[in-house]
């Protein structure tokens, strides 16, 4: 009988009641873990787990560990900080020494075939692994490039990278996962003698019946600095003028980000968080992403294509999206003129919409099913 393979997964994200991007990702990635792979899994968690939240995991994927577990002493430098973060509490802390004596001593107990990181900063962690543990790095964002994408408008960066760091975080691994096809690309020229594969993000295909409610927009959201800045911008300069020339025009806000806005009008309606979203894409008419930067890719704008709406997005927000000349379902725009053009557009023509409405859906059934987004993953686990 053959033995079940085990794959420990360290992150300080908590794929519990998953709202935001990179939590619903996560998510996903485990059910395929679980669910197509039979993997054991061991999750470790870089802060604390509530009792509810390790029930709920392990309920659903496996064993789950806090870094802040009582854990015996494990073979690791107390004083080993490296060059590149120890000037850096914030990166320090992806990969403490306390992170790293639970990550030996998980090892030493489960001793998993595989080890996974997410994002680069916790890296460190696998140079405690032997040579044939399979260690794997699923970066999620090229951090290298924030610079570029982020901070030219005015957000803080806390995990300043260069190019030569990045490397080196990366060099800790044996396999490297993108986000999407794009930044595949960039990794592969930064670490040349890595493998590097893309893995995006599955989703289920809506089958909902539609409830659309004519001129209602949806924005959803977490409360990252990026999704605040884009829909401030998107209520100053967009909504302002679509309330006024669209009069039965109305704007929900869901997620989070709404945390983070103060409305005062009686078109916007801020509903927080909320467990099942299906509804509230069921019944809108179109769905923005407003966000001008960041990395990555968009996990909002593959939701709101998997839900069969129609997507009005930046050329940010759309990064990562393959173009495909037969489904034309999502529209860039990239400054507030271009917005209010497109929406206005889609607003007042109903056979436009549900056409691409239903593009939305066939494009969604061909780039986010499971068997292909995990394809080149499977073939270097299997």
């Amino acid at each position: 009988m053959t033995e079940t393979k085990k794959i420990l997964i360290i992150s300080h994200v908590l794929p519990c009641l998953p709202s935001a991007g990179n939590e619903i990702r996560i998510y996903k990635m485990l059910q395929w873990f679980k669910n197509y792979l039979q993997l054991e899994i061991i999750f470790l968690f870089n802060s604390d787990v509530s009792i509810e939240q390790k029930q709920d995991l392990e309920k659903t994927f496996g064993k789950v560990y806090s870094v802040n577990d009582n854990y015996p002493d494990a073979c690791t430098d107390d004083n080993e900080v490296s060059i590149y973060d120890a000037d850096n509490k914030v990166k320090q802390w992806f990969a403490s020494v306390k992170l790293k004596k639970a990550t030996k001593f998980l090892y030493d107990k489960y001793k998993p075939n595989i080890v996974l990181v997410e994002y680069i900063f916790s890296s460190p962690c696998l140079s405690l692994m032997p040579k044939d543990v399979l260690k794997i790095i699923d970066t999620h964002d090229v951090f290298s490039r924030r610079s570029e994408q982020v901070v030219k408008y005015g957000i803080k960066d806390d995990l300043p990278c260069t190019v030569e760091e990045e490397r080196e975080y990366l060099l800790n691994a044996d396999l490297i996962l993108s986000i999407q096809k794009e930044e595949t690309k960039i990794l592969c020229e930064i670490v040349p003698e890595l493998k590097v594969i893309t893995v995006g993000i599955d989703y289920e295909i809506s089958n909902l019946q539609k409830q659309t409610i004519a001129d209602r927009i949806l924005i959803v959201g977490s409360d990252n600095p990026l999704n605040i800045h884009g829909i401030k911008e998107f209520l100053e300069n967009v909504w302002s003028v679509i309330r006024e020339e669209l009069p039965n025009s109305s704007l929900h806000i869901v997620g989070k980000i709404g945390n983070n806005i103060t409305v005062n009008d009686s078109r916007v309606k801020i509903l927080g968080f909320v467990k099942d979203l299906s509804q509230e894409y069921a019944r809108a008419a179109i769905v923005v992403n407003p966000t001008y930067a960041g990395t990555g890719l968009k996990i909002k704008s593959v939701e709101a294509l998997a839900h069969g709406k129609v997507l009005v997005t930046t050329p940010n927000g759309s990064e990562g999206l393959l173009l495909d000349n037969h489904h034309h379902c999502f529209i860039t725009a990239k400054d507030s003129k271009e917005f209010i053009r497109e929406i206005k557009a889609i607003l007042s023509n109903e056979e436009t919409r549900i056409a691409m409405e239903k593009n939305a859906i066939e494009y969604s059934r061909q780039f986010f099913n499971t068997e292909i987004i995990y394809s080149e993953l499977r073939n270097e686990l299997l």
